[in-house]
């Protein structure tokens, strides 16, 4: 039947009871809307909604009990590596044709497909993940290194990591690609000419 109007609808969590506003405060409807944004003053955690008071346009009231269930979690924490970034080899310096991996922990379960894992060449080199277990995970490029990959030397891998209720963390870590084999600078035989007895030595 038709309301007075929007009841006071309320959750709470431990010592905090945070108010819901209704969406439209118009008399006379069957049904109300409600919303809460969430910030930074929310209690981290899970929210109970309390039974609350209704009344239709005769003036007769009742308490509404709220359906077991009818709850929902607070998460504006996001989340964050726990661990060093390490490098699959050490040290940790690629050459073409090798894959550059990353194992790290991280304060929460995540769910591998939404992190976004680069090493940051130009263009990018995407790094799929995998769960390795107790908010582990190994990245790897999915391609061996090219020669065109660059800049050579000191290259950056950077992480996205996003969880269920859309937080998103940064962190990155530094690796090395080295694709230039090392010069003969100089070389010579000493001495020359060397006679019997004399030791011969090349560097």
């Amino acid at each position: 039947e038709m309301l007075a109007g929007p009841p006071v609808l309320q959750a709470k969590n431990g010592s905090q009871t945070v108010p819901f506003a209704p969406v439209d405060s118009t008399a006379g409807k069957i049904s109300y809307s409600f919303a809460l944004t969430v910030n930074g003053t929310l209690v981290q955690g899970e929210y109970q909604f309390l039974p609350f008071q209704i009344s239709d346009v005769a003036g007769n009231e009742a308490t509404a009990t709220v359906l077991p269930g009818q709850k929902f979690t607070v998460d504006s924490v996001a989340p964050s590596v726990t661990s060093a970034i390490t490098a699959g080899k050490s040290p940790a310096i690629y050459r073409a044709g090798e894959f550059v991996t990353v194992q790290f922990t991280v304060s929460e379960h995540l769910d591998p497909a939404t992190m976004k894992i680069r090493l940051n060449t130009s263009p990018w080199v995407k790094m799929p993940c995998a769960d390795e277990g107790e908010n582990t995970y190994q990245c790897g490029t999915e391609r061996a290194l090219l020669s065109a990959d660059r800049p050579e030397g000191g290259t950056g891998v950077l992480l996205e990591l996003s969880d269920v209720a859309g937080n998103v963390g940064y962190a990155n870590t530094n690796v090395t690609l080295d694709y230039t084999a090392p010069p003969v600078v100089d070389s010579r035989a000493s001495p020359s000419p060397a006679g019997i007895g004399k030791v011969l030595t090349y560097s």
